[in-house]
């Protein structure tokens, strides 16, 4: 009787795993980027012709006292 409860807990340990693995594998692939058309970031940057830079507003990122960034 005992054999028969360790067979069920490995199947269903290996059920567990097995599908761990398939949803790991399909969010990988739905990551991925398979259009190849698509502009890179440096041609949507000149297109729009503005960066957006932000910075932590402290030591050693700051502004002196003329208002100017300093660091």
């Amino acid at each position: 009787m005992r054999i028969r409860s360790d067979n069920r807990h490995l199947a269903r340990r290996g059920a567990a795993l097995l599908a761990t693995a398939l949803l790991t594998a399909t969010a990988l692939t739905a990551c991925t980027k398979t259009d190849s058309d698509a502009e890179t970031t440096l041609e949507s940057l000149r297109e729009a012709g503005t960066v957006t830079v932000a910075y932590a507003n402290e030591a050693p990122y700051s502004f002196d006292k003329d208002g100017e960034l300093t660091g």
